[in-house]
C-alpha cells in the first residue's frame, strides 16, 4: 500500500495509459481546472494520458497502482520510472 511522504507537498504526474514509465511529473504543483482540461482536451494531448495528484485521495492512487502495491519488490522496480518514489513510500 502507498502512503504519501508529505500529506502538504503539492504534485502532479501525467501518464500516458499505454506506457506509464511515460509520465511528466510537475513538482510543487496541482493543475487547475483550466490547465487539467488543456492536457486533456487540448493540443498538449498526443494519446491517451491520465493525471493524478497530491490532492487525490491515497485510495486513489493505491486503486490506479494496485499492480505494483501488492509487494515491496513491485514497488522498488517501479517506483521511480512512475515517479512515485519522492512522494510515497511502501507500506505491506
Amino acid at each position: 500500500m502507498l502512503k504519501f511522504k508529505d500529506s502538504k507537498k503539492k504534485f502532479t504526474i501525467i501518464y500516458s495509459t499505454e506506457d506509464m514509465t511515460e509520465n511528466y511529473v510537475l513538482d510543487g504543483k496541482v493543475l487547475t481546472k483550466e490547465e487539467y482540461d488543456l492536457v486533456l482536451m487540448g493540443d498538449l494531448n498526443r494519446g491517451d494520458i491520465f493525471i493524478l495528484d497530491s490532492d487525490d485521495d491515497i485510495d486513489e492512487w493505491n486503486e490506479m497502482m494496485e499492480f505494483l502495491t501488492e509487494d515491496e519488490e513491485g514497488w522498488n522496480e517501479n517506483a521511480e520510472d512512475l515517479g512515485l518514489s519522492n512522494y510515497f513510500t511502501f507500506e505491506s
